[in-house]
C-alpha cells in the first residue's frame, strides 16, 4: 500500500514517510500515524469533526475536545517532520488539515 506523488510517498507497511529523499518512521497505533494515513487518503484534506471516530482515543461526544486532539496531533506531526527539516508539509488550523499542495500529485 504505497501512495506516490511528485514529492512524497507513504508506505503503510513499514510506517515510513518519505519526503524529498528524507524519511521519518512513525509508530503504529498512534494518533499522529492515524492522522497521517487519513491525510494521505483524503487529498482535499480533512475536517476534524468528520474524522474524530477514526482516530483512536478521541471522545466524540464533545466536539471542542475532539478538535483540540486533532489539532495537537497535527502539531505533533509538524514537530516530528521539522526534526528532519520539513516545515511546510501540513497546512492546518483548529477545524481542518491537509497536506500542502506543493506535495500533491499534479494529476490523479
Amino acid at each position: 500500500n504505497k501512495f506516490q506523488t511528485n514529492n512524497h510517498s507513504f508506505n503503510l507497511i513499514d510506517n515510513v514517510l518519505y519526503i524529498n529523499n528524507k524519511q521519518i518512521k512513525f509508530r503504529k497505533d498512534t494518533r499522529k500515524f492515524a492522522l497521517l494515513k487519513l491525510l494521505v487518503k483524503n487529498k482535499s484534506g480533512i475536517y476534524y469533526s468528520e474524522v474524530t471516530e477514526k482516530l483512536e482515543g478521541i471522545v466524540t461526544d464533545e466536539i471542542k475536545n475532539a478538535k483540540n486532539v486533532c489539532y495537537e496531533a497535527c502539531r505533533g506531526l509538524e514537530n516530528s517532520l521539522a526534526k528532519i527539516g520539513i516545515t511546510d508539509f501540513l497546512k492546518f488550523d483548529y477545524n481542518q488539515a491537509q497536506i500542502n499542495s506543493i506535495y500533491k500529485r499534479a494529476s490523479s
